[in-house]
């Protein structure tokens, strides 16, 4: 829940680092589409049993996606969007090399599993590299609050997958929220002026 709240601080890192504002529109779609993964997510309050340390992780990494969405969209539209996209994933190797082997124990015997590095080669290709050309994309085409509102999308796709593979139920509080959630998504895109 505290992931999705990367929209919001989105805009106001643009508001208070770039002095770029938002429409009435854009901020309801922002507001309607929170409303809609709360429909689909719900408030537990106790849910993370008061690990304050996971929410402030939590909300350090919206911060990031934050930032890092404005300064693409503000600071990297020379690069193309595969130099743009090649550029992030080998800073961020980089700067997490040194900390994961600081902190975790590597076994590098598991890499020789075919299957495991079979997922990984995926995860990589799919889950980074081909989500940041199209992340990257969305911020060109419609900018940084609009490309981070994919965060609203996260908990539906993983309740669709676990109705797909692990035959839970689908709700009615997923449906509502699903079109709340893309209600909110359209006009949050909308540019001023565009909607007659």
């Amino acid at each position: 829940m505290l992931n999705a709240s990367t929209p919001i601080w989105t805009a106001l890192v643009g508001l208070l680092a770039f002095r770029q504002t938002l429409s009435a529109l854009q901020w309801l779609g922002i507001a309607v589409g929170f409303a809609g993964l709360v429909t689909v997510v719900g408030l537990e309050p106790g849910r993370a049993g008061g690990h304050w340390t996971a929410y402030a992780s939590v909300l350090l990494a919206t911060w990031g996606y934050a930032l890092s969405s404005q300064l693409a969209k503000h600071r990297l539209t020379d690069l193309s969007l595969y130099e743009t996209t090649v550029a992030t994933l080998v800073v961020g190797t980089l700067g997490s090399f040194v900390p994961a082997l600081a902190f975790e124990t590597a076994t590098w015997s598991s890499l020789a599993r075919a299957d495991v590095l079979l997922t990984l080669v995926g995860l990589g290709c799919l889950g980074s590299g081909v989500a940041y050309l199209l992340f990257y994309y969305l911020i060109r085409v419609g900018g940084a609050e609009f490309a981070t509102l994919v965060t609203y999308l996260v908990p539906v796709t993983a309740m669709l997958w676990g109705t797909l593979f692990l035959g839970e139920p689908l709700t009615p509080n997923l449906f509502l929220g699903l079109i709340l959630i893309l209600t909110g998504v359209f006009l949050a895109g909308r540019k001023p002026g565009t909607i007659e």
